[in-house]
């Protein structure tokens, strides 16, 4: 269930048995996100025929959406361009569109705005697009960089048709190797002209394909955006990234590293039973923290592990401000349990809050509290570890 089908669920809840506009509560919001990503306005037209389809559209870009309501629920799908002949021409089966194949729609914005229809051929709407000419090498540089990382990490890198155009600051997706061939699996299996449409979809300096209709989620996005969100060439992903060294290159790689690493821990939990499966001393999960906190010190030297609940005379010592809820990394052995998260440098900040969090004795502990914590390493781009 995407988040257009949970607004429409919960709509229906509130209505408690009264009509709920499906259009007015899942389609609009799509709509919204559109224009604050694509940064262009968006009009919906429709209901049409006996599909209800509904046409979400802009000066450069469309997408038919069609509802499919089943178990009080709401499910959006998509035409993705490709038609199957179940109707003769002309009859009302093919008047009404229902040659169309369809696929669900996906999950995130940029996946939704990937697979909608471009109105210009992408030659001209990048002719709109203006770049400082000073950035062009950059731009250059750090394309074929991400095409290196990929092939030495064994990894695909996408870059949707909507790549650098209107207010897109470069997307490139990426994807593994597993997750490109099950998109290649799917789509011969639903598309007699799978060749054609892969080659139609073949990006610029890109030997891989992912298809725009059946793509499983990417682990990691790259965009050239800094703190505030504007394009620049020396940040990566609202700033989370600074490329502004001699190491970029491999301060970049670092980045897809953790990124893979973090994919891989999960792909193991679930291949073992979930995260409510009995687990003691998972090794594998374990050493897979040790290589995601090293990716990170190449990214960020000045990278502290830290914990959050501390006991014992240690905790007093939280308290009073004698010692650090950090600890900085060299390089050396980390102890299963040794840490419980990771940031980029030292935040001040986030320590006060930790500081408070043990000072307070009150049980049960409060909920606020640490969500405020976890929210503000997430925000500094840092993450959590679990050990077994």
């Amino acid at each position: 269930m995407n988040k257009y089908e949970e607004i429409y669920l919960k709509a229906a809840h509130r209505a408690k048995g009264s009509a709920v506009s499906w259009l007015d509560s899942a389609v609009a919001a799509l709509a919204v996100d559109l224009e604050s990503y694509v940064g262009e306005g968006f009009e919906i037209g429709g209901p049409y025929g006996l599909r209800a389809e509904v046409v979400i559209s802009s000066p450069n870009y469309s997408l038919t959406v069609v509802p499919c309501f089943e178990d009080n629920g709401l499910k959006l799908y998509y035409d993705t361009g490709e038609k199957k002949q179940r109707h003769q021409p002309n009859t009302i089966g093919a008047v009404n569109g229902f040659n169309n194949l369809q696929a669900r729609l996906p999950n995130t914005i940029e996946e939704i705005v990937a697979i909608m229809t471009p109105l210009n051929e992408p030659e001209k709407i990048k002719e709109k697009v203006e770049y400082p000419l000073s950035k062009g090498l950059a731009y250059e540089q750090q394309q074929l960089a991400l095409d290196e990382i990929a092939g030495e990490l064994g990894v695909v890198c996408y870059r949707p048709h909507y790549h650098g155009v209107g207010g897109d600051k470069n997307t490139v997706m990426v994807y593994t190797l597993e997750d490109a061939a099950y998109s290649f699996l799917m789509n011969e299996k639903e598309s007699e002209s799978f060749a054609d449409m892969a080659e139609k979809l073949r990006p610029p300096k890109c030997d891989k394909i992912i298809p725009r209709d059946i793509a499983p989620s990417y682990f990691w996005q790259f965009e050239n955006s800094d703190a505030d969100g504007v394009l620049s060439y020396d940040f990566v992903n609202v700033g989370k990234i600074d490329l502004r060294s001699d190491r970029w290159c491999e301060i970049l790689k670092g980045a897809i590293q953790v990124a893979l690493i973090g994919k891989r821990q999960r792909e193991h939990i679930l291949r073992t039973g979930g995260w409510n499966a009995l687990r003691e001393a998972d090794e594998v999960y374990n050493d897979l923290n040790r290589e995601r906190i090293a990716a990170f010190k190449i990214c960020y030297e000045d990278m502290r592990l830290g914990d959050i609940t501390f006991n014992g005379e240690k905790r007093l010592e939280i308290i009073a401000g004698r010692e650090s809820v950090y600890k900085e990394y060299d390089g050396e052995r980390i102890y299963n349990f040794s840490c419980s998260f990771c940031v980029p440098k030292a935040d001040p900040k986030l320590e006060a809050m930790i500081r408070a969090w043990n000072r307070n004795e009150q049980l049960p502990k409060s909920g606020k509290a640490i969500t405020r914590i976890t929210k503000r390493i997430e925000a500094l781009g840092g993450f959590f570890m679990v050990w077994f």
